[in-house]
């Protein structure tokens, strides 16, 4: 049995009612099998930011938000097209492919069909839209999406955003690139934020409520291996996303829980009682288990291979120095809440501490 490593790791999701037929398969790696073993981090406040970065990869990232020059909806071939083209722009330059370019024309969804197999679907592959019954199909499936708004895109569809993984675009100059890829088109406004750097008031204006580059992670340690496959730890990290999701300029959270109730709803027709926790250890090791023969693994991993220790992930808005201080208080306060004896929870944030 691994023993756990003495380092770790750092770095972004949504709730809204599901539409049935569509789902965004997240996917994560989980280490299982043949996947690339993810060391189990030990929780040392000294060092949590190297043990999320050693056992689930960096995940700073910086954030391209977008919008259609003329203020209309991204949700038209012309506009789909020119955001993709951006999209692509970045992934060609990546040096290495740790975490992929984030962006809703590349991510993997999946259509729940009746009486057939789910169908996956790649916007891109879908682009230029043949029709207006095509665009329309195309809205649907990715207004659909769970963790879509104000992650990949926002709810009224005219703003996108591109996350950036810094870990996967070493020394690429990110504000030069963008502007060429910005100056390649004629059809989108765009603003970056670079982690580290403060926020422009125009990335501001842009991005509105949705992610910045400034995020908070964590780890939850279940206590004992194969622990996050009991649902009673999963709803120990939902009831903590959701009050996290309840708070001003938090724009997302992401753990194991979300990957797990969008491939649960999947793989049981999409229907909107099925998207829940699983009921049983036996359901969630099935679960975890078709996650990580999913296509779209290359977002990075949420738990380490023991199934002991996941990722939390917490993608704040744009937000002050003091503004994120208090967020971090309060998320800390509510780990603490909902933690139960015998498990482990901890911010790699030095204003998390009270």
């Amino acid at each position: 049995m691994d023993k756990p490593l003495k380092h770790t790791f750092q770095g972004s999701f949504l709730r809204r009612p599901q539409h049935t037929g569509a789902l965004l398969f997240l996917g994560v790696a989980v280490a299982l099998g043949g996947c690339k073993r993810v060391p189990t981090p030990v929780l040392d406040p000294t060092s949590c930011a190297q043990e999320v970065s050693d056992a689930f990869l960096p995940q700073d990232a910086a954030l391209l938000a977008v919008r259609a020059k003329d203020g209309g909806s991204l949700w038209r071939s012309d506009v789909l097209t020119a955001l993709d083209g951006l999209c692509a722009g970045y992934e060609e330059e990546q040096t290495e492919f740790d975490i992929a370019v984030k962006c809703i024309t590349s991510v993997s969804l999946m259509e729940s069909r009746k009486g057939a197999p789910p169908k996956m679907v790649v916007l891109r592959d879908e682009l230029p839209l043949k029709d207006e019954a095509h665009r329309a199909w195309v809205e649907a499936l990715g207004t659909s999406l769970e963790f879509a708004f104000r992650d990949t895109i926002d709810v009224t569809g005219t703003r996108a955003f591109v996350h950036l993984p810094l870990v996967s675009l070493d020394g690429v100059d990110l504000p030069a690139l963008t502007r060429t890829l910005l100056a390649g088109q004629d059809l989108l406004d765009g603003e970056l934020d670079v982690p580290g750097e403060p926020t422009s008031a125009a990335y501001a204006e842009l991005a509105g409520d949705g992610p910045s580059a400034r995020a908070i992670v964590g780890l939850y340690d279940a206590g004992e291996d194969g622990g996050l496959k009991e649902p009673a730890h999963l709803a120990v990290l939902e009831q903590f996303q959701n009050k996290a999701e309840s708070l001003p300029r938090v724009a997302q959270t992401f753990t194991i829980v979300d990957d797990l109730k969008v491939t649960r709803q999947g793989l049981r027709g999409g229907t909107q009682e099925a998207f829940t926790l699983p009921r049983s250890r036996s359901e969630a090791a099935q679960l975890l288990l078709a996650l990580s023969m999913s296509p779209a693994t290359a977002l990075g991993p949420r738990v380490d291979s023991r199934e002991r220790v996941g990722l939390i992930r917490v993608n704040l808005s744009t937000v002050t120095d003091e503004q994120a201080r208090r967020i971090a208080r309060k998320l800390d306060g509510f780990l603490a809440q909902v933690t139960p004896e015998g498990s482990r929870a901890l911010l790699c944030s030095e204003d998390a501490a009270p």
